[in-house]
């Protein structure tokens, strides 16, 4: 016969759990997203699920970087984007202080890799890998335009994706401002691949959220706030003019589809 204590414990474990899974979850634990994705986000999942990988970047030192430490290393998981065989843009603080670098595949299979340029300005670096990775996927050669839909896919599966258009281009700064704004779903890391909807990338993510800024003729050519929220991307082109090192880059080869790891 259940006493009253324990009828008390019963009904507080109760509410434990509806606090802590219905509120994330819609009482269903484990539920990966609460919107419908677009015909376009759809896309940028498969996209990111043959070009993000997971960066594991470990350390000696519990910094501001690393978490979890394990046997004396310290170490915390970044998406990182593969545009080529063995070159990978990642946000730049996963090299920061990492004592060893890989990436790491759902199998278990590893790769080692290794910082190769960075970019203080725009919190992007490059990895090279000792091995060629599974997959990867292609920069875009084409120039982007004023109101292109894209999508951005940080390779959580469908817990990080968010779609929305280009507001702007600065030919000369080489960046984009895309409206994919924050929220549920919205990539924070930056490096993130900007999707066209031929699974190219177009730019990556380089800067925080800030309201989008538009152009109305009929105000004579006058920028305003829309409403939106933007992001700042480099774009591909500017990337490459920087890095240097795209040309001679292959298409990306249709292999098999792998998932960064959600979490840290």
């Amino acid at each position: 016969m259940l006493t009253t204590k324990g009828a008390v414990v019963c009904v507080l474990l109760a509410v434990a759990a509806a606090v802590i899974f219905y509120p994330r979850t819609g009482g269903k634990p484990d539920a990966p997203f609460q919107r419908p994705l677009s015909p376009l986000e759809k896309k940028a999942v498969e996209f990111s699920s043959r070009g993000v990988v997971s960066i594991v970047s470990r350390g000696r030192s519990p910094g501001i970087f690393y978490d979890n430490g394990i046997n004396g290393l310290w170490s915390k998981i970044y998406p990182g984007t593969a545009i080529g065989p063995n070159t990978i843009v990642v946000e730049r603080v996963a090299t920061i202080g990492a004592g060893e670098i890989f990436v790491h595949y759902q199998d278990g299979r590893r790769i080692n890799a290794i910082p190769e340029w960075e970019s203080l300005s725009e919190g992007i670096a490059v990895l090279k890998t000792e091995e060629k990775l599974l997959s990867w996927v292609p920069l875009a050669s084409e120039s982007s335009y004023y109101g292109e839909l894209v999508a951005v896919s940080s390779g959580h599966g469908e817990k990080q994706v968010s779609s929305g258009e280009i507001y702007g281009i600065n030919e000369s700064y080489g960046t984009m401002d895309v409206s994919i704004g924050e929220g549920e779903g919205a990539p924070n890391y930056n490096g993130s691949p900007v999707f066209d909807s031929d699974g190219k990338v177009v730019s990556f993510l380089v800067g925080s959220v800030f309201s989008c800024i538009g152009a109305d003729s009929s105000r004579g050519g006058t920028a305003f706030e829309t409403g939106k929220r933007c992001r700042r991307a480099i774009t591909a082109r500017n990337f490459c003019d920087n890095y240097k090192k795209c040309a001679g880059m292959a298409p990306a080869p249709l292999g098999e589809k792998h998932y960064v790891r959600a979490g840290n």
